[in-house]
């Protein structure tokens, strides 16, 4: 969790000035477990702020052609409605309202890139660019780099931790089958381990305590 703030806390240092998009990226990711092609490839119409709701049905594929956006789901539960956080909102908000801002610097009366993450020539953001963003981000922050998908697995082991539901999660991360979301999510660390190991002898040694009054 701490490394989680220092890397947002660092994104948010880094990106809030110029490239805020930076940022809601990553909150994106740090907050719904979302694949990263799935956030490339979200427009503005898959965004109710009013509602808080996000709906993703479509990823950034790479094909021979080059990259692409796909209406064709990785797995039948891909395409799902998430419920955002208040705080995750305001930043989709004040990107919008900031991308509005720039396209009206450059002479648009109303924004002619629908992505919510557009490329210098209003497009989608290829999938190699968030890699880059990512490593400036770890770099300033003073942590180890971490590769894009391991938000998903952070996202899922704090969720684990949080007492999420694991059909919950299961939806929230888009699985098929909840047996891949038990087996490559919900692994108790090492120190959660411990910490079951300390509650349950805490437990017993105080109901012995109690016991022998």
């Amino acid at each position: 969790v701490e490394q989680l703030r220092r890397f947002l806390n660092s994104a948010y240092q880094l990106y809030n000035k110029d490239h805020y998009n930076r940022y809601l990226f990553f909150r994106l990711l740090a907050f719904t477990g979302m694949r990263k092609g799935e956030a490339l490839a979200l427009n503005w119409g898959d965004v109710d702020l009013a509602n808080k709701t996000l709906s993703i049905s479509k990823t950034v594929v790479t094909v021979d052609s080059g990259e692409v956006i796909s209406n064709e789901p990785k797995t039948k539960a891909s395409n799902r409605l998430m419920t955002l956080d208040d705080d995750t909102v305001a930043v989709l908000a004040e990107w919008k309202l900031r991308q509005h801002e720039l396209y009206q610097a450059l002479g648009y009366s109303s924004s002619p890139c629908e992505y919510v993450f557009n490329s210098e020539v209003n497009s989608f953001v290829s999938l190699g660019k968030p890699r880059q963003w990512c490593r400036a981000v770890a770099k300033a922050a003073d942590l180890s780099p971490i590769i894009i998908h391991g938000f998903r697995h952070t996202y899922a082991t704090l969720a684990v931790q949080s007492g999420m539901d694991i059909k919950q999660l299961q939806y929230q991360l888009g699985h098929n089958d909840v047996h891949t979301t038990l087996q490559i999510y919900a692994e108790v660390t090492n120190k959660q381990k411990t910490e079951t190991a300390k509650i349950f002898a805490n437990f017993v040694n105080e109901s012995n305590i109690k016991s022998n009054i």
